[in-house]
């Protein structure tokens, strides 16, 4: 699974407004949730930042972000399927990953498109055993 880097995205997102260093602080929690395989709260976590930025969407910054969130959310939920087999799970997971797809392809970036169509690839396997 290819979990989307958010980084860059984050620093042009809060240089743009001091308020928005909420945000990037609370998706940094997120993906130290991550690394540390505890995808419930850092699925809570990505929640509310994707709550916090989509109320203020304007731009494809903001767009990208938000796919990028989508996407870290559907491996949380994906890693959460793999161990569990609950098909919620998945089906979060592939919602979110086709969301994120759909940005990428609407803005035309064809490597986090890639990325995102082999993260489904992948759930899909998963299901599969």
């Amino acid at each position: 699974m290819i979990i989307s880097g958010i980084g860059i995205d984050i620093y042009s997102y809060i240089s743009r407004s001091v308020n928005r260093f909420s945000v990037a602080r609370t998706i940094s929690k997120a993906e130290q949730m991550v690394a540390q395989d505890r995808y419930t709260e850092a699925i809570a976590l990505y929640e509310k930042a994707y709550a916090k930025i989509s109320s203020a969407m304007n731009d494809d910054k903001s767009e990208i972000l938000v796919a990028k969130i989508k996407n870290n959310q559907g491996l949380c939920l994906s890693k959460r399927f793999e161990k569990t087999k609950d098909v919620l799970d998945f089906k979060q997971a592939l919602s979110l990953f086709e969301e994120a797809y759909a940005v990428y392809k609407k803005i035309k970036n064809g490597e986090l498109a890639d990325q995102t169509e082999q993260n489904i690839k992948i759930l899909e396997k998963m299901a599969e055993v």
